[in-house]
């Protein structure tokens, strides 16, 4: 009977390893994937950052071109080429 036991309690045992194993390795697969799609998130912020950046300067740009007059037409004057509709 003690046998018996015994050969239960170590099965029991390396089932509680293996499960343990099992539940190390999922988690740390979740941190991986948890944290590669940070670094995706992160990396679409900074396209944000990088296009709003590229907007104010476009519009700086276009501020300095915006006087009141350009190259002798007035500011409202559309520009050449557009049909208004």
């Amino acid at each position: 009977m003690s046998r018996l036991e015994r050969e239960q309690t170590d099965r029991l045992a390396q089932e509680v390893q293996s499960l343990r194993d099992e539940l190390r390795r999922r988690n740390e697969d979740i941190q991986h994937t948890i944290e590669k799609m940070f670094a995706e998130l992160n990396n679409v912020k900074t396209d944000r950052n990088l296009l709003s950046s590229l907007f104010l300067e476009v519009a700086r740009c276009l501020n300095q071109d915006a006087g009141p007059t350009r190259a002798g037409r007035s500011a409202i004057e559309p520009p050449r080429g557009w049909v208004p509709s």
